[in-house]
């Protein structure tokens, strides 16, 4: 058969192409002399959210840019881009089809690497072939076909990648801190596909907000006061429902005349925000001003006529309010009194660490993927040892270190088995006799990233019998070098709340072992802290009735304070570098073995029923918060987010099948939130289709924070966010969130933070009023 073809060609790119055929997703972009290029700020803004550029730097959330070119109709089959790009400076420079993307950053001295778009997952594969001189032109290639995804520079192929799913390509994307210039592009398409056409469009779709109340209250500590003056302001902008996160909650006795004292003296340790003139955190001054907020909220809001649905995340449970000792706060309670509430991890005989002074650390081997040179010198690496993870000392006197090629197999996370034998570049660092928790080793000289290997790959640490001893590795890019180099002072990150890139918690496909790392990368360090976590206090096992009960009490709570509806959301904060090994608990191996007649096991053959049981767990909890929501009169919604976009042959995010098409078509569902869903991709048209099928509402809820911080393009680019609801039949648009736009001062006020915000949300209102 042969597919029809056509062309899009930008040489050379006009203004008028910006807003028609480009859309900008965030910050700014303008077209020079006939190049389509990304505006870099002077420097950072003080006063915009920070994020952690390509280099290790802080850098202004403005500094982050993106386009896109949607490809018309319901996308193509098969997809040829061309152009030629130059950059500003060496930070990241991405380019994408669709779920898979090539980018040039500075974690690998600017050599290309895969990089998931989906999981915002980056190190997948990485070609030693570094970019050059920033302002170097290179020309570069994708090209898509149903089954692959393969990515050229200057015509040599880099990655050639299976896609996940025989789908239509649909946009071409550009992410970058770069400044990137393009030119001389073209698009050439074949077999084009029909477009969706909505089922309906609402003439005034919902206007809602959502309030994460701990981000409200790092600005200053609320008051009931407070708290009404922001539903207030929100009312001003027309919004008329409140995604409130129910998220805090504090257990009674810590609180009131008679709180008992060791609780009520954790929930003075709480830090969270800046520190008030009594010494105690915003947060802590919020929760003994005005807790419980929700009633608070939904008072507030039922007095203007608005709705308030409790945002409830029944899978972040983490402790993002440690206090040491009992703790005032529910989450971190269940935890502390039941630990097997938590998701277990496989524990075989051989991760279980004894003593440290009984079996101390003698050899660290390094491997390299493979048998090429690599720029790391003996005399550059250090290694350090710490009793505290705080502050770390140099080990003397400073070990044996040598360097040769060793016939090596390597291990298969996922897959299982083991590679085949091959020579690889190893560093062995020996004599030492480390008895401490925590360990790391450094390089000193330039961050070239030219000594690689998965992460779970690339070390083994030995005792004295040359036997492995079990580690956690420190999470990656938590620390990175920054500016001045690292000398001991300062601590890694082993796991827990981290937020400056994509949470696990939210990737499918590989886990973040499998992702490369370099010993000679831009992280601060490679470090390890003895043994392994046997739990992951803050990821919930569902299928632990305990883990259900408190669920159930959870949204009874929220019920009780009067909301219009419960909105469940799954995305999390969790951040283990390795979901596969987590979910074994005896409830989960107990049932795995009644369902599948055999024991469970951390093996490819168990992997999809894995997933699907605990999927079946979790969805019975829903059939129970939905009869019980509509039993209180309140309506029942839940996110849909892009990671549940997970065929079975790959790991589905945390490792359970999040069944949405069952909850829509059980009609357990009356709205359902279209969680970061991109309006012009086939996963959104197939949502859509089954909501719109069943009669469910529709929300959209994009993550705006990166365009209400685009500098002065930030008005064009929220309308057309606003427009693209209307436009793809979408009942509603959540703002996420409301932190962003309306801020309190400090003074008792809450101030909108973007002028003239309400002209944009309702344009016909405004125009109206002329």
């Amino acid at each position: 058969m042969t597919l029809s073809s056509s062309l899009l060609a930008f040489d050379p790119f006009e203004t008028d192409h910006l807003g028609r055929d480009w859309q900008i997703q965030f910050g700014v972009w303008r077209v020079v002399d006939g190049r389509l290029c990304q505006v870099l700020p002077d420097g950072p803004d003080p006063d915009a959210n920070l994020v952690i550029s390509g280099s290790g730097l802080a850098g202004a959330l403005a500094r982050l840019g993106a386009v896109r070119c949607n490809l018309p109709e319901g996308g193509f089959q098969r997809v040829h881009v061309t152009f030629e790009a130059s950059l500003a400076t060496h930070e990241c420079f991405a380019v994408g089809l669709d779920e898979w993307a090539v980018e040039w950053a500075p974690d690998f001295g600017m050599r290309p690497m895969l990089t998931d778009a989906t999981s915002a997952s980056r190190g997948h594969e990485c070609v030693d072939e570094p970019w050059g001189p920033a302002d170097t032109t290179h020309r570069i290639e994708l090209i898509g076909d149903r089954e692959t995804i393969t990515f050229r520079c200057d015509g040599r192929d880099l990655f050639s990648t299976p896609r996940r799913s025989d789908r239509p390509y649909r946009a071409l994307m550009i992410h970058s801190y770069a400044g990137p210039a393009l030119a001389r592009m073209r698009i050439e398409r074949q077999g084009s596909s029909p477009a969706r056409r909505p089922a309906r469009r609402a003439d005034r779709p919902l206007l809602a907000a959502t309030v994460d109340f701990l981000d409200d209250i790092l600005y200053e500590p609320f008051t009931t006061g407070l708290i009404d003056r922001l539903v207030e302001r929100l009312a001003e902008l027309d919004i008329g429902r409140i995604y409130f996160h129910h998220t805090t909650r504090v257990r009674p006795e810590a609180l009131g005349p008679d709180a008992d004292p060791q609780l009520s003296r954790s929930l003075d340790q709480w830090k969270w925000g800046r520190d008030a003139d009594d010494g105690s955190s915003y947060g802590t001054r919020t929760v003994r001003n005005c807790y419980p907020f929700l009633p608070k909220a939904v008072d507030s809001a039922h007095r203007r006529g608005m709705q308030v649905y409790a945002v409830i995340k029944p899978m972040d449970m983490h402790v993002g309010h440690p206090t040491g000792g009992p703790s005032p706060f529910f989450n971190e309670h269940l935890f502390q009194s039941r630990p097997d509430a938590s998701m277990q991890r496989w524990m075989p005989p051989e991760m279980t660490d004894d003593r440290p002074e009984r079996r101390p650390v003698a050899t660290l081997r390094f491997r390299k993927d493979d048998d090429r040179d690599h720029g790391v010198r003996p005399e550059q690496i250090t290694v350090w040892t710490s009793d505290d993870n705080e502050s770390y000392r140099p080990v003397e006197p400073p070990p044996k270190i040598s360097m040769e090629l060793r016939p090596t197999r390597f291990r298969r996370h996922w897959e299982g088995g083991w590679t085949d034998e091959r020579p690889v570049q190893t560093i062995t660092i020996d004599g030492l006799h480390l008895t401490s928790r925590y360990f790391a080793v450094t390089v000193d000289g330039d961050r070239a990233g030219t000594f690689r290997n998965r992460v779970y790959r690339l070390a083994e640490i030995l005792d004295a019998e040359g036997q492995e001893i079990p580690v956690t590795h420190n999470l990656l890019e938590f620390p990175r070098d920054g500016d001045a180099p690292w000398r001991g002072e300062g601590g890694f990150v082993f796991t827990g709340f981290t937020t400056s890139r994509q949470p696990t918690a939210s990737w499918i496909g590989r886990d973040w072992i499998e992702m490369l790392q370099a010993l000679d990368g831009i992280d601060r360090g490679i470090a390890f802290e003895r043994g392994v976590r046997e739990s992951l206090v803050g990821a919930p096992d569902p299928a632990n009735p305990v883990v259900r009960e408190y669920w159930m009490d959870w949204l009874v709570e929220s019920l009780d304070a009067g909301v219009d509806g419960i909105d469940l959301r799954i995305i999390h904060h969790n951040n283990p570098m390795d979901w596969a090994n987590y979910g074994f608990s005896g409830h989960v191996a107990d049932a795995y073995e009644r369902r599948f007649g055999g024991p469970l096991r951390p093996e490819a053959a168990c992997r999809h029923e894995h997933a699907q049981l605990l999927g079946e767990v979790y969805t019975e909890f829903v059939r129970e918060a939905s009869r019980v929501t509509r039993q209180r009169g309140a309506k029942m919604q839940h996110h849909v987010s892009v990671p549940m976009d997970s065929p079975p042959h790959i790991r589905p995010m945390t490792g359970i099948q999040w069944d949405w098409r069952r909850w829509i078509e059980e009609g357990l569902l009356d709205a359902v939130t279209l969680k970061n869903l991109d309006p012009d991709s086939c996963f959104f048209d197939e949502v859509m289709a089954v909501a719109e099928r069943h009669g469910v509402e529709t929300i959209h809820c994009p993550y705006l924070n990166c365009i209400l911080n685009a500098s002065d393009t930030w008005p064009e680019q929220l309308r057309a966010v606003v427009e693209n609801v209307t436009r793809h039949g979408m009942d509603g648009l959540i703002l996420y969130e409301s932190a962003s736009f309306l801020n309190a001062n400090g003074a008792g006020e809450i101030e909108e933070v973007l002028p003239n915000l309400r002209d944009i949300l309702r344009p016909e209102a405004s125009s109206s009023s002329i």
